[in-house]
């Protein structure tokens, strides 16, 4: 990402974390070590939901989270 952005990083569950990134008008959210799947990331789900509402809660806007 160019320019300045704002970054946090959460941990999730053992060596699982999600850093999100608002930079200009889109955020952008990385996994580490990568973007689970299968019964991980259903187990991940909550703590990654928290973690997003906690980042959008930090930047005092109004947001709107649909999931598909």
């Amino acid at each position: 990402m160019n320019g300045l952005s704002y970054r946090k990083t959460y941990p999730l569950k053992g060596r699982w974390s999600v850093e999100f990134t608002l930079g200009g008008d889109s955020i952008h959210v990385e996994w580490s070590p990568r973007m689970p799947s299968g019964e991980l990331g259903r187990m991940l789900l909550p703590r990654y939901r928290e973690a997003r509402n906690d980042f959008l809660k930090s930047l005092d806007i109004k947001t709107l989270v649909i999931e598909l």
